[in-house]
């Protein structure tokens, strides 16, 4: 155990709750609940639903909790600074844009699988001098380049876990870390690996979608435009944090330099971190995501061309027990084959 008068834990992104939060995180959970009708009417509309979007709707529904206790605590009697809450609130902070960030990668899947496989009407001449190839000839390399891209996008997702694992190792050291120097410094490591994992998968994501743009033929460019419209837009919250995370404290209650807790302090927090994440969020969940991106109900998930997807294997399905219907029709009326089904 460390001195307490050596003590410095790292502060708290956006500071602990002060009176000054309590409008803005009103403001911010009436602006995450505007969003929520639109993601439960999404949930019901066949032409809508995405499973593609589920980590942001869950997140931007779950925002309205995080501002309303913020908001709590901004104007109670004291200020809160109950360990539980505040493992809460920052693990929610830290995990939003990693969430969004890595919702772009099956997006980005959807939109280069399409692209070496597009419906005839989407075929386009190449937009680059280099660009040679015609989408619809050389089938055997177009299947080779789908399966190396849905190879990729599997890493990358993957990828993602070495930022979430890090955001969730903080639950279990945040409380010891307000008490223990040693737990507090690894903390602050493993903010840091968080933070940095998930704004270079960002930047991969980016220069990819870039090089498709640019240089791969029939890519969807209005879906491109929204994968780097949604990566710049969340941008600024990986970089204010890597600005502000160096700051420590000797305790919650300080309120001194490095604290936060400045009016100026209170406003970047809202502006580059919580605005952000908002603006992304809405361009997620509020436009028609799966038409765009013509992503399905459930994007890209096979393995490799081969595999049926799921429309494909229940239409089968039923167009099977009509073929064995018709041919018990057919048999008890004594004009038919017992095994037409086979046949057929």
């Amino acid at each position: 155990m460390a001195d307490s008068n050596s003590m410095r834990i790292p502060t708290p992104v956006g500071g602990t709750p002060m009176h000054i939060d309590g409008v803005p995180s009103i403001l911010f959970a009436i602006a995450y609940g505007v969003l929520v009708p639109f993601i439960v009417a999404r949930m019901f509309r066949p032409g809508n639903r995405s499973a593609l979007l589920v980590g942001t709707s869950i997140y931007a529904i779950e925002r309205v909790v995080v501002y309303s206790l913020r908001a709590s605590q901004a104007y109670g009697a004291t200020r809160n600074t109950s360990g539980g809450l505040l493992i809460y609130l920052q693990l929610s902070l830290a995990q939003g844009y990693i969430t969004m960030a890595q919702d772009t990668v099956p997006l980005l899947r959807v939109m280069l699988v399409h692209a070496t496989n597009p419906p005839v009407e989407d075929v386009i001449e190449p937009r680059h001098p280099e660009v040679k190839d015609n989408p619809r000839t050389d089938p055997t390399n177009k299947s080779k380049m789908r399966f190396w891209v849905r190879r990729a996008m599997d890493v990358l997702n993957l990828g993602f876990l070495a930022a979430t694992v890090p955001n969730g190792v903080q639950g279990g050291k945040y409380k010891t870390a307000l008490h223990n120097q040693e737990e507090a410094d690894k903390l602050q490591r493993f903010r840091y690996a968080s933070t940095a994992v998930t704004l270079l998968f960002m930047l991969i994501i980016g220069v990819w979608t870039l090089y498709a743009y640019f240089r791969i033929a029939n890519v969807r460019r209005a879906a491109a435009l929204r994968i780097l419209t949604i990566l710049a837009l969340i941008l600024p919250v990986p970089i204010y944090r890597f600005a502000t995370m160096h700051f420590t404290i000797p305790d919650l209650l300080f309120t001194g330099p490095g604290s936060l807790e400045s009016g100026s302090s209170k406003a970047l927090f809202y502006v580059f971190h919580c605005l952000p994440e908002w603006a992304t969020a809405a361009l997620l969940v509020l436009p028609n995501t799966r038409k765009l991106f013509r992503t399905g109900a459930w994007g890209d998930w096979r393995g490799q061309d081969g595999q049926k997807g799921c429309v494909a294997a229940r239409k089968e399905q039923r167009e099977e027990k009509e073929r064995k219907r018709l041919a018990s029709v057919n048999v008890a009326n004594g004009t038919g084959n017992p095994n037409m089904s086979s046949v057929v």
